[in-house]
């Protein structure tokens, strides 16, 4: 059966899947062929970091529990520990010696192992050399080499420290260096409450 009016039918065809692609494609950029409604993870991040859902302090991300992750000769399975101290830090910073030294004598003092993760670190700033000749103690570190954790939760500050239970529930962080207040009147009672909690606890199951 031969249409009437072919032309003006193919202009409706046509002029229905115009609009079925647009109303598709609404929130591209143009020219670009990238998604840019909710952002998307990059391709490197996939494979390697988990993120938690995070929690909002101060206008900043924070950690509720601590993610998966997977850097080189590092990995989210290697924090074990009743609880732990995780340390992100660089070492080229003037400041690096005393951020690292309250943490070491907390960790003599609990007995509470450091893990490190190397942040906004260069290329020359020979990290392993460094740790090795000050006998820096973190039980386990490895380099953010694509800033997963800064860009996730939004690491801005040189030094950032999280303490962490057996289960990687976020008991206390900071967003910056770390201080003799911090240790004295936020970590030190945090820590008392923990262990006489998961004492009480191992006393009720005998």
């Amino acid at each position: 059966m031969k249409l009437k009016y072919p032309i003006l039918a193919g202009l409706s065809i046509l002029t229905l899947t115009l609009g079925a692609f647009n109303h598709a494609h609404a929130h591209d950029k143009p020219g670009d062929g990238k998604h840019h409604g909710k952002p998307l993870m990059s391709e490197p991040l996939r494979p390697v970091l988990q993120k938690s859902e995070p929690e909002y302090t101060n206008g900043n991300k924070s950690f509720k529990t601590f993610p998966d992750f997977s850097l080189e000769g590092f990995t989210s399975d290697d924090l074990k520990g009743e609880l732990m101290l995780v340390h992100f830090f660089a070492t080229w910073c003037r400041h690096y010696d005393s951020d690292y030294k309250i943490l070491e004598e907390l960790s003599h003092s609990y007995n509470i192992p450091i893990y490190g993760i190397n942040i906004l670190y260069k290329e020359d700033d020979r990290t392993a050399q460094y740790i090795a000749d000050n006998n820096i103690e973190y039980k386990a570190w490895g380099k953010d080499e694509f800033n997963m954790f800064s860009h996730h939760y939004m690491l801005t500050k040189t030094f950032n420290t999280v303490l962490v239970d057996k289960d990687r529930n976020v008991l206390w962080e900071s967003k910056g260096g770390i201080t003799e207040d911090h240790v004295k009147n936020e970590i030190t009672p945090i820590i008392n409450r923990y262990m006489k909690s998961t004492s009480e606890e191992k006393k009720a199951a005998r």
